[in-house]
């Protein structure tokens, strides 16, 4: 796939601000392009967790897990992840 091209219309509070922060905007593609794949993995986190939440809505009763075994799973997630 080919790259795009596109123009930002920013405002000149922002830019002048960048440019006082030592920021070259113009020079800078790679911000726009880590914003932009950062909101696609938000996105992609939300799809994933309405998913996960809808299949955990859609089991009977019996089968859901508690709030206690879910917070167990997260923090055990995010225990892993700091390691």
């Amino acid at each position: 796939m080919a790259d795009v091209e596109i123009t930002i219309k920013l405002p000149e509070a922002l830019v002048e601000d960048a440019a006082r922060a030592g920021i070259a905007i113009e020079q800078r593609a790679d911000i726009f392009i880590q914003a932009v794949s950062e909101a696609i993995r938000r996105q992609r986190a939300r799809a994933e967790l309405r998913a996960i939440g809808e299949k955990l809505q859609a089991l009977p009763d019996a089968m859901k897990p508690t709030q206690a075994e879910i917070d167990d799973v997260v923090e055990d997630y995010w225990s892993k992840k700091r390691d």
